[in-house]
């Protein structure tokens, strides 16, 4: 949804000759190719953000097709301060699961 940010379009062509690409690469889409369990994915928006539709989006359709993922909403925006704040659970996620145990196979 946001093809004149980030030169994205330098990357994958406009939408205008590249509409297939952004199709392609979009999120969105790409969880159509995932089996759960695949990846570890966690999600982590502030209500202010303005990626806040297009997550809620990719949640619901993570939860359509039953793959796991951790989702959180809270207050503020795409700023430095809300990451701020929410670095901690980012560490802590990651830190289950790079020291998490694989259980013994029988």
């Amino acid at each position: 949804p946001f093809p004149n940010n980030w030169d994205i379009a330098k990357k994958i062509g406009d939408t205008a000759c590249c509409e297939e690409n952004w199709i392609r690469y979009s999120v969105v889409n790409v969880i159509e190719s995932l089996k759960n369990k695949d990846l570890k994915l966690v999600i982590d928006c502030g209500i202010d953000d303005f990626f806040l539709n297009v997550n809620r989006e990719l949640h619901k359709k993570l939860l359509d097709r039953k793959i796991e993922h951790d989702y959180t909403e809270r207050p503020g925006g795409h700023t430095g301060e809300y990451w701020g704040k929410t670095i901690d659970y980012q560490l802590l996620a990651f830190s289950l699961f790079f020291n998490a145990v694989e259980p013994q196979k029988k």
